[in-house]
């Protein structure tokens, strides 16, 4: 009778382990499954589809990163809509992929950010795609899903401060979308400089940025019939 007993508990046991696998077995393919989506963002292994319907897109984003309706505010680079503009545009997001700040030791702070911004201004609709006041080069074309970009490199220096990125930019439907990659922060350094931050690891943030850029969809797009 006894052993009849333990044999129902075993029975029992094993039953809820192999339920216990399904479950665990399911979860993980789906997980990968999604993932396989979106092939970008090695970085991360969680990715959000963040919409942007008011603006007609959509972007594919590490789940860790930091998005606001508003520039943050910052004595190292423009406030801007878009580096170096002249005509008027209109901030729509920015992403922090990385920041850190000290409290105790300058320099103290360093920024790997996505500015994302729109603009029907006719000025920037005409220059948009040909002109950067950082280059006289012609810009590098990428087709985003099938979507010509015209990225411009961002490149200054100076008062013991640095930026760098790019801007990529494209007029759609009547309107220009401008999504800036930037990496900026303080130079300074003195005999108690600390370098927290390497040049490898920045260019791993930057390549986030860009990863994040390669994800950019229009949700409603132009009929071309």
């Amino acid at each position: 009778m006894q052993n009849n007993k333990r044999l129902g508990i075993l029975i029992v046991l094993l039953f809820i382990a192999v339920l216990c696998t399904l479950h665990i077995i399911r979860n993980l393919n789906n997980i990968s499954s999604d993932y396989e989506k979106y092939p970008k963002l090695t970085s991360s292994r969680y990715i959000d589809l963040i919409k942007f319907e008011e603006h007609n897109f959509t972007l594919l984003v590490p789940s860790t990163t930091s998005i606001s309706d508003k520039f943050p505010n910052s004595s190292f680079i423009e406030p801007t809509w878009m580096q170096g503009a002249t005509a008027t545009g209109e901030p729509v997001a920015s992403l922090s992929v990385y920041h850190f700040k000290l409290a105790k030791a300058y320099p103290s702070e360093w920024r790997v950010e996505l500015r994302i911004s729109i603009t029907t201004d006719p000025f920037a609709l005409e220059n948009i795609e040909k002109k950067s006041i950082y280059t006289n080069q012609l810009p590098e074309i990428k087709l985003i899903h099938e979507v010509p970009f015209y990225i411009f490199p961002i490149q200054d220096a100076g008062m013991m401060k640095a930026i760098s990125g790019y801007s990529y930019r494209t007029i759609y439907d009547g309107k220009a979308y401008v999504l800036e990659v930037l990496s900026y922060g303080s130079t300074y350094k003195d005999e108690n400089y600390v370098d927290l931050l390497n040049d490898d690891q920045i260019n791993k943030h930057i390549q986030t940025a860009l990863e994040i850029i390669d994800s950019f969809t229009f949700i409603n797009t132009k009929n071309t019939e």
